[in-house]
Formats: C-alpha cells, sequence, structure tokens
C-alpha cells in the first residue's frame, strides 16, 4: 500500500490517473473513492480540484469512445466521489477518524428518520421497488431470483431501509479507512489521523443505542425499530477493527485475518451482527486497553 501512496502523492498527474483508473475497474466505488480519501488527505482542495478535473476529462472521452452516455458518466462520479469527499474534508477539518464516523452515524440516523418523514410508511415504496425488480429478473431469463424474492418479498420491504441506510454507510466508512490508512502508510506519525485499529464509535453512541433499543419496545414504531437496529449495527466496524488491531499486534497472522475477511460475505449478516456485538462491547469495557495494561503487567 505504501508504494502505491506514494506514486499516487508524488505528482499531481499521477493522482489524476490513479483516479481515472480506478473508475474503471471492479469495486470501481471503493478503490476510486479511497485514492481521492488520499489526496484530499495530503494535497490542498485547489490540487485535488484540478486532478479530479483531469480524471472527469479523461472519463468524458472514454464515455465518447464507449458509447457511455453523460449522464451514465456523471452519475457515476457523484455517487463515487461527492460523498465521500465530505467524508475526507471532515476527516481533514477534525483530525479524527472515531469522530468523523460518529458524525456520519448521527446523519446516517437522520437519513433512516428521513425516509419515514417522506414516505410516511416505507414498506409500500420498498415493495413497488421490490416488484419492480422482479418485472426485470422475469424479462432478463432469472426465473428463480424472480420467485426467490416473491417468496421474501414482505420481510424484504420491511428490511430495506436498514438495509440501504447501513449498506451505503458501511460502503462510504470503509473506502474513508481504506484511504486514511494509505495516508498514515506515508508518515511515521501515525497520530496525525487515528489508525482504524484503534476505532472506538465511543459511549455515547452505545448509550444512544441502549436509549432508542429501550424506547423501541415501549413505544413499538417501526421508526423506532430502523434507527435501534442501526445504532446498533454501525458497531461492526469497530468490531472489525479489533481484529485489525490484533493483527498490528503480532497477535494474529496475516493469512487468518484474510480468511476472516474472505468469511464476511460467506456468513453475511451472522458475520456482522457478530462484529456489531463484540464492537459495541469493546464500546462499554475497552478491550484494547485492558488486553494492554494485562500486556504490561
Amino acid at each position: 500500500m505504501q508504494s502505491v501512496a506514494a506514486w499516487l502523492v508524488s505528482r499531481p498527474q499521477n493522482g489524476s490517473l490513479g483516479l481515472f483508473v480506478t473508475l474503471l475497474l471492479p469495486f470501481s466505488q471503493i478503490f476510486s473513492g479511497a485514492v481521492l480519501v488520499l489526496l484530499l488527505l495530503h494535497n490542498s482542495i485547489a490540487t485535488c480540484f484540478f486532478q479530479v478535473l483531469l480524471a472527469i476529462v479523461g472519463y468524458f472521452f472514454l464515455g465518447i469512445i464507449t458509447d457511455v452516455t453523460i449522464t451514465e458518466v456523471f452519475q457515476n462520479i457523484i455517487v463515487s466521489w461527492v460523498p465521500i469527499s465530505l467524508y475526507a474534508i471532515a476527516l481533514n477539518r477534525t483530525q479524527s477518524l472515531a469522530l468523523t464516523l460518529q458524525i456520519s452515524v448521527i446523519i446516517a440516523v437522520l437519513a433512516t428518520l428521513g425516509f419515514f418523514i417522506v414516505l410516511g410508511n416505507p414498506i409500500p415504496y420498498w415493495n413497488e421497488v421490490i416488484r419492480n425488480v422482479i418485472i426485470i429478473f422475469e424479462n432478463s431469463g432469472f426465473v428463480q431470483q424472480s420467485e426467490i424474492l416473491q417468496l421474501q418479498q414482505d420481510t424484504l420491504a420491511a428490511q430495506m431501509t436498514i438495509l440501504i441506510v447501513l449498506t451505503t454507510w458501511s460502503i462510504y466508512s470503509l473506502v474513508l479507512v481504506l484511504g486514511n490508512a494509505a495516508k498514515n502508510s506515508l508518515s511515521n506519525d501515525k497520530k496525525l489521523h487515528d489508525r482504524f485499529c484503534d476505532l472506538n464509535l465511543g459511549r455515547v453512541l452505545a448509550a444512544l443505542a441502549a436509549i432508542v433499543s429501550l424506547l423501541m419496545f415501549f413505544t413499538n414504531s417501526a421508526w423506532m425499530q430502523n434507527i435501534a437496529v442501526i445504532a446498533f449495527m454501525v458497531f461492526w466496524l469497530q468490531g472489525l477493527s479489533i481484529l485489525h488491531w490484533f493483527y498490528e499486534n503480532n497477535s494474529i497472522p496475516l493469512m487468518l485475518l484474510i480468511v476472516l475477511y474472505i468469511m464476511i460475505p460467506l456468513l453475511n449478516v451472522i458475520a456482522i451482527i457478530l462484529f456489531a456485538l463484540i464492537g459495541y462491547t469493546d464500546a462499554w469495557f475497552n478491550y484494547r486497553s485492558r488486553m494492554k495494561k494485562t500486556s504490561i503487567n
């Protein structure tokens, strides 16, 4: 990572090329976003604007050659770069990865509440979205997939707000973490921005999750249930950071870390809930600090 990061920030044109190339890769939102975070954390906003502009020009001309519409070009750029740029700028202002992610959690909670304010009950809206997806699957020949969606439509529609908000938050947060790690790899001063392995979302958010969960049982409100789930599940990222802490302290080998990452998409919800449980309890009991004290003694 260090050599790639050093090359990207060595010259402005290298950063532009990095942005352009990563937009063409699979999982472009993650890789191009991480490059943009690195550039924003290392360079001035004016320099980054110039680099982004050059990459957009290149992407625009490629779109002309490949018959991609201008709308598609800018949609891809907006989704990949605009939100993560705000993340990176916030990190530069706060100088704290934990604080930046804490702010983003509050925004995610407000976004969840926004679904209910705008749509009232979002379930009919998501049912319509799922029905449209089913029609697309049927017309494309994916009969089995459309049948599975039909069987799970009611359950899925009730959970869609949580899935959309949590997935969006997780992707942009991971991109910020990756870009921040690339920036930290260029300097011996690890205190410039927090290391991911030391991430702690704090007891305030943990208390918020507990209070909302308690209120949920008394009110039985759908919007309260959604917020309670999201306020708890965001701690999965803190649980993941503990895994990296073990690796940084040579307690687990790199191969085991890779295997555990491979298991996350395989275990899916189970893995995320397990990480969230570890991260949530860590916010209260600070396992890493206790283990440091034990190792010193």
